[in-house]
């Protein structure tokens, strides 16, 4: 499996509401600046927006999203699409 760093919000919202950041490893989400592994039952993402971050923005969007100040908006030329909606949680 790929690298894949994504980005969740909720709809008619610009605010980000998670990372999302999967590896061979599994599945893992942004919390205080550190990341938390996912059980495979985790359905915190399901129902919202997705956008996956180009690769070489992650740093970018990392920052960004830790220092509490994250949107669409401001992230949007680091985003590979426009948001679809998360069917289903890693």
């Amino acid at each position: 499996m790929n690298e894949l760093l994504s980005v969740y919000t909720q709809e008619g919202s610009d605010r980000v509401v998670g990372l999302l950041y999967q590896n061979q490893f599994g599945a893992f989400t942004r919390e205080a600046g550190r990341w938390t592994a996912l059980t495979p039952r985790d359905a915190r993402f399901e129902g919202l927006l997705v956008n996956d971050v180009l690769p070489d923005h992650a740093a970018e969007v990392l920052r960004v999203y830790d220092s509490g100040k994250a949107t669409i908006r401001t992230m949007r030329d680091w985003l590979s699409q426009e948001p679809l909606t998360a069917e289903k949680s890693a």
